[in-house]
C-alpha cells in the first residue's frame, strides 16, 4: 500500500480531526520529547526460572538476514509497518549485524522484536558485547491482549546462552500503557527513567536516579500521563 493510500485509509478510520490529532500526537512522541523507562533481565541469574516450554503451536524464529524472511512473514510485517519501511529497516539493521526474532503460531506472526548485541541504536544504554538490546518491537493488533508479548521477551532470555549474551535491555516509553502493564509481569526489571531531548541536532540523554524507576512506573500506568 503507497504512502497516499495509507493516509487515505487512516482518514477513512478516524476522520480528518482524528488523524491530525494522531499525527500531531506521534510527532510529540517520536520528536519532541520521549521518556523511557528503561527495563534488564540478567539471563545467568535466571536459570532455572525461565519458561522451557512455549505455549502449544508457538515457536521463535530467528531471522539473521533478509533472505531468511519467508514471503508470508515479509507480508505479515509490511502490513504493520509498510513495505517501504520494512524494507529499508531489513537493509540497515541486519547490515549492523542485528537480528529479528519472531513469536510464531504456525505460519502466524504473533510478535517481532530487533536483538542488537553490544549496540544500542537509541544510545540509551552503553553495552557490553554480552548485552543485548531490545528495540522496534511490535505485537499485531489482532493478537494483543493475550499475554504473547510476555512470553516472547521472557522466552528470548532463554536464548541468551546459545549466543553468548548475559544481560537482556530493553526500553518503554511512558506513553506506552499496555506494554508497561506486560513489563510488570515479565521476568525484567526497571533499571532507570531517561528523558531523550532533541536539541541543536543532536540527541541528549538525562538519567533519573535509579531507584525513581518503580515510582515512574507506577505513575505513567495510574494516571496515563503521556510524558
Amino acid at each position: 500500500m503507497g504512502q497516499i493510500a495509507q493516509i487515505r485509509s487512516k482518514i477513512r478510520e478516524h476522520g480528518v480531526l482524528g488523524f491530525f490529532r494522531k499525527a500531531a500526537q506521534r510527532i510529540y512522541r517520536t520528536r519532541l520529547h520521549r521518556r523511557f523507562i528503561v527495563y534488564c533481565a540478567d539471563a545467568q541469574d535466571l536459570q532455572g526460572r525461565l519458561p522451557e516450554i512455549l505455549p502449544p503451536g508457538f515457536t521463535l524464529a530467528r531471522r539473521a538476514e533478509r533472505s531468511a524472511i519467508s514471503e508470508s512473514e515479509a507480508a505479515q510485517i509490511a502490513s504493520l509497518k509498510g513495505e517501504r519501511k520494512a524494507e529499508q529497516e531489513y537493509a540497515e539493521r541486519f547490515a549492523l549485524g542485528a537480528a529479528l526474532w519472531l513469536y510464531k503460531q504456525g505460519d502466524t506472526v504473533h510478535c517481532f522484536v530487533w536483538w542488537y548485541q553490544g549496540l544500542s541504536l537509541d544510545g540509551l544504554v552503553p553495552l557490553a558485547p554480552y548485552d543485548v538490546y531490545l528495540s522496534d518491537g511490535a505485537s499485531f493488533p489482532e493478537h494483543r491482549g493475550q499475554g504473547a508479548i510476555g512470553y516472547f521477551l521472557d522466552s528470548l532470555l532463554t536464548q541468551c546462552p546459545a549466543y553468548g549474551a548475559h544481560r537482556v535491555f530493553y526500553a518503554i516509553q511512558t506513553w506506552n500503557k499496555p506494554m508497561l502493564r506486560s513489563s510488570a509481569k515479565m521476568k525484567f526489571k526497571p533499571i532507570g527513567v531517561v528523558d531523550h531531548v532533541p536539541l541543536f541536532g543532536k540527541q541528549f540523554q538525562i538519567w533519573h536516579a535509579l531507584e525513581d524507576a518503580p515510582a515512574y512506573l507506577a505513575k505513567a500506568i495510574r494516571s496515563g500521563k503521556r510524558s
